[in-house]
């Protein structure tokens, strides 16, 4: 039998509930009501704010993987050689990422690139806050701008990345154009007072002579683009894998240009040939006499085989020291690049001279 006092709390209780219900009801209602006119007075989206979003999402990205790569470089002799590959590895399926327009992906996969690697010595360095979004500069016959005194972009390319002609195209519609390293040593050795210098100078350059980059050479050719291509000579012996005496037989992991590839190049009269090396050793860790024989070995054979004279040279891994400098500037070479970031250049640094990696990034 129920009590009096019971009911009644029964009764307090279903009141209680149904002004909860009816206030739960209310507020669905008037979300729902909000949302309609919220939706409703959205603007419709702007296909070209669309693209531009995107845009700066995909050099944002790029400028990520970049200073990794960057950063990467200087881990050279403090980690082993299959982990630097691995890192390398990591990096290139990255970077192909962010160019297939994955760009989800591509933050997952930079997201984890560290921690991932996490038992790689000084694996921390590896990842720097990430830089702020850049502007997009649209390039037309407008909005060609110009470069600062003392700066002359260089280009560092190892395997053309799938964007390479995009890139070219970037280069022609804002102005550049293209010189080789022989021309930037004899600009900076004349002051900088040459009648035919271009407004706007760049030059590119490919380092290691993988055969990919005859993919790269075709596209010069089309848009009419000189270059500096540093080769690898190497050794012609049974299972030598690097450079231009790569035994092709051999199961090695990448492929490299060959003799007739590298006449090929110098035959079109775009192409400069650099030094890099026979073996593309740390020249920083080598004595004198392993330093001199790298050099001036390959300097040798590249003159004697291709029917050229050879003036300029790219430090393997970007490393030197006094004595590589000595070497060079005492054997008729007049300018030598690094892997430093910069596009400021100078007769004082003739032989560390910087390199730039982002085409998109250049004014």
């Amino acid at each position: 039998m129920t009590t009096p006092k019971v009911a009644k709390t029964k009764s307090r209780f279903s009141r209680h509930l149904i002004t909860r219900l009816i206030l739960i009801a209310f507020g669905l209602g008037l979300a729902l009501a909000l949302g309609w006119q919220i939706q409703a007075e959205q603007p419709p989206t702007d296909p070209a704010l669309a693209v531009s979003a995107n845009q700066a999402t995909r050099l944002n990205l790029l400028a990520q993987v970049e200073t990794l790569t960057t950063s990467t470089d200087t881990l050279t002799g403090h980690i082993s050689s299959g982990d630097m590959t691995t890192l390398k590895a990591d990096l290139s399926q990255i970077r192909n990422t962010v160019y297939n327009h994955q760009f989800d992906v591509a933050q997952l996969m930079l997201a984890d690139f560290v921690t991932s690697r996490a038992h790689i010595k000084h694996i921390a360095i590896l990842m720097p806050p990430p830089p702020p979004p850049p502007t997009i500069v649209i390039p037309t016959a407008q909005a060609v701008t110009t470069l600062g005194p003392g700066q002359i972009p260089i280009l560092i390319y190892h395997k053309p990345p799938a964007d390479l002609e995009a890139q070219l195209q970037v280069l022609k519609a804002k102005g550049y154009t293209t010189v080789r390293m022989a021309q930037v040593a004899a600009h900076l050795r004349n002051g900088g007072i040459d009648a035919g210098w271009p407004a706007k100078p760049v030059a590119i350059t490919f380092d290691d002579g993988f055969s990919q980059q005859m993919s790269a050479f075709a596209l010069l050719q089309k848009y009419h683009m000189s270059a500096t291509f540093y080769l690898i000579v190497g050794h012609p012996t049974p299972g030598f894998c690097l450079g231009l005496s790569q035994d092709k037989t051999a199961p090695c992991a990448d492929s490299y240009l060959t003799w007739d590839q590298a006449k090929t190049l110098v035959d079109s009269g775009l192409i400069e040939i650099g030094d890099h090396t026979m073996d593309h050793l740390d020249l920083s860790k080598q004595t004198a006499d392993i330093q001199s024989y790298q050099i001036l070995e390959a300097k040798g054979e590249l003159e004697s085989r291709l029917g050229v004279t050879i003036t300029s040279f790219a430090y393997p891994y970007g490393s030197y020291n006094a004595t590589t400098i000595s070497i060079l500037a005492a054997n008729g070479f007049t300018n030598a690049v690094t892997t430093n970031q910069t596009m400021s250049q100078s007769l004082e640094g003739i032989f560390t001279l910087g390199r730039v990696r982002n085409t998109y990034l250049l004014p």
